[in-house]
């Protein structure tokens, strides 16, 4: 017994983008989230830190936020070989460390 799917009716004048997409994989970036995966797994590199946000990074403006963040909190680091992702100095200096990161 084959189902039938019933689909409603979409507008032609509704366009995909102006569909408002709430799922977590489609959620911003922020800086917070960048930081603590830095911090939590230094060094990485940026292929790494690429993978891990891979899913929110569909669209053209979630990869240039994803640049303007990297850019504004990381510097490049090159270390036995490899060019792995460091936070800035100023980045850290804005930072409060709590006990349970030590």
């Amino acid at each position: 017994m084959s189902q039938k799917y019933y689909f409603p009716a979409v507008p032609l004048s509704l366009s995909l983008s102006s569909l408002s997409l709430s799922s977590p994989t489609e959620a911003k970036i922020s800086q917070e989230e960048v930081m603590n995966v830095v911090l939590q797994r230094a060094p990485i590199t940026t292929s790494e830190m690429v993978s891990i946000f891979k899913a929110r990074l569909k669209s053209e403006e979630a990869k240039k936020n994803f640049s303007h963040i990297l850019k504004r909190l990381c510097k490049l680091k090159k270390s036995k070989g490899r060019t792995s992702l460091v936070l800035k100095k100023s980045a850290l200096a804005g930072m409060t460390i709590s006990s349970s990161k030590l």
